[in-house]
């Protein structure tokens, strides 16, 4: 596993790559702790 952190530390188009593999679940995951935290304080 540090292998490939050193990886993407030297390769910037890996790293790009990588970053916009991620982006989808990043977004995701904003969309459900929004939506949880809406009907957290709805449901209080």
């Amino acid at each position: 596993m540090p292998n490939l952190i050193d990886r993407l530390i030297e390769d910037r188009a890996l790293r790009h790559r990588f970053i916009l593999f991620l982006y989808p679940f990043t977004i995701i995951g904003g969309m459900i702790s929004v939506t949880c935290s809406l009907l957290a304080r709805y449901y209080r």
